[in-house]
C-alpha cells in the first residue's frame, strides 16, 4: 500500500472505543472517506485540535481502493473553523449543508468541482459574505449533483415577465399565469442570476432574502432526494 496525502474537509467526527475517533472527511480527489484516528483523543495525541469540525486540513494514511476505513498517519492543519463556529446561525447552515453531501455524496465518488465550489463558500463566509457564499455554493451543489436550476428568459408560453414559479422536475421558471412548481419572490430570479453568473459584486442580500432563497433551494433539493 501506498502512503498518500489528501487536502480535505472535516464533515463529521463521532468517539471510537473511548480514546480514538472516527471521521468522515470530503478529499479533492477521492471524495468522502472514513479515516480512525487512533488514540486522537489522548493527551497527548498529535491530532488533539486538528480533527475539529470543517477543519481544512492535509491527512496521511496508507491507501488500498477495498478498504471501507483508513488509519490516518498525519495531519497538517491548513484551516481551522472558528470562523464559522463563532456564529451559530451560519454554523447551523452549513451544518445542514454538510449532512447534505453526507446524503447524496457516496464514498470514494469524487467531485472535485462540489469541493472547489465548498471552499469559495467557507471563504465568502471567513469574508463576513456567509449569505453570498452559502447561497452560491447551493446552486452549484444542486448543478454538480444534476439537479440544475436552468435562468431560463422565457416562460413556454413566451412570457418573459414575472418569472416566479420554479418547477423542480425539470429546474425552469414559469410566469405568473403558467402559475407552475414553487412560488417565488419577485427578486428571486434577478438576484440568483446575478449571483451564480458573477454579477454579484454590488447584490444585497438581506437575512429575510437569504432565509427565503436557501429554503426554496432546499426544496428543490428534497423533491429529488426524497
Amino acid at each position: 500500500m501506498a502512503k498518500i496525502k489528501l487536502e480535505g474537509i472535516i464533515l463529521y467526527k463521532t468517539k471510537f472505543q473511548n480514546t480514538s475517533v472516527i471521521f468522515d472527511i470530503f478529499t479533492r480527489k477521492k471524495g468522502r472517506i472514513s479515516l480512525i484516528a487512533k488514540g486522537g483523543l489522548r493527551e497527548k495525541s498529535k491530532f488533539l485540535g486538528e480533527l475539529e469540525y470543517l477543519n481544512r486540513l492535509y491527512i496521511y494514511f496508507y491507501w488500498k481502493e477495498n478498504k471501507n476505513i483508513y488509519t490516518l498517519a498525519d495531519t497538517d492543519l491548513l484551516e481551522s473553523s472558528q470562523f464559522i463556529i463563532e456564529n451559530q446561525k451560519i454554523y447551523f447552515k452549513t451544518g445542514e449543508l454538510v449532512s447534505f453531501i453526507r446524503r447524496t455524496i457516496p464514498q470514494k465518488e469524487s467531485h472535485p468541482e462540489i469541493y472547489n465550489k465548498f471552499l469559495i463558500m467557507l471563504k465568502g463566509i471567513k469574508n463576513k459574505k456567509p449569505y453570498k457564499g452559502i447561497l452560491f455554493f447551493f446552486y452549484y451543489f444542486l448543478k454538480y449533483l444534476g439537479w440544475n436550476i436552468f435562468f431560463n428568459e422565457k416562460c413556454e408560453c413566451g412570457n418573459s415577465h414575472g418569472l416566479i414559479f420554479l418547477d423542480s422536475s425539470n429546474g425552469r421558471f414559469y410566469c405568473d399565469n403558467c402559475h407552475q412548481g414553487i412560488k417565488l419572490s419577485p427578486s428571486f430570479y434577478n438576484d440568483m442570476k446575478k449571483l451564480v453568473y458573477g454579477e454579484a459584486k454590488n447584490l444585497d442580500i438581506s437575512k429575510y432574502k437569504f432565509e427565503e432563497y436557501y429554503n426554496t433551494f432546499k426544496k428543490y433539493l428534497m423533491y429529488h432526494i426524497s
